[in-house]
């Protein structure tokens, strides 16, 4: 995603702490020239199979919504994409997701940046089995209930009653 100052600060205590990770995005032009996430950047235009790829080649894929810390409503498309996809998803809580995925079921919930890495850390030590019941979990929730078809479906139902 976009470069922020928290996504930043996030991404490099995570690399700080060891975690293997890939930023997807326009973060070349935003980063300091020695730092230490530069190597880590997938900086380029790719389409929406080669995203799905790396969000299911990832253990743990993290989405941190732009407006983390402003509003605790509204979710982005990633939310959607990388459930579908087949990865366990670490992502900041909002309002709606409860009544989207079940925490800790489907999706990993968090509320505060500072304990990324802990829940990083623990998804990480689960058994196999655990972490592949999440991504099926999470998997089979977007497919059952959550694609575009399913999107538009219900907006045309609100519209048009």
């Amino acid at each position: 995603g976009d470069w922020s100052p928290e996504r930043e600060l996030l991404l490099t205590k995570l690399s700080e702490n060891g975690f293997d990770i890939k930023i997807l995005g326009p973060w070349g032009k935003k980063i300091a020239p020695h730092s230490g996430l530069r190597s880590k950047i997938i900086d380029r235009f790719f389409d929406a199979k080669e995203m799905a790829t790396f969000f299911n080649q990832s253990i743990v894929t993290l989405n941190l919504h732009t407006w983390n810390g402003k509003f605790q409503h509204g979710v982005n498309p990633r939310l959607f994409e990388a459930s579908a996809s087949g990865t366990i998803q670490v992502c900041d809580f909002k309002n709606e997701i409860p009544n989207l995925f079940k925490p800790n079921k489907e999706i990993i919930l968090f509320e505060n940046v500072d304990d990324v890495t802990k829940i990083t850390k623990d998804i990480l030590s689960l058994p196999p089995e655990e972490k592949l019941q999440i991504e099926k979990s999470a998997r089979d929730r977007s497919i059952k209930d959550h694609t575009y078809k399913h999107r538009m479906d219900k907006i045309l139902k609100t519209t048009l009653s």
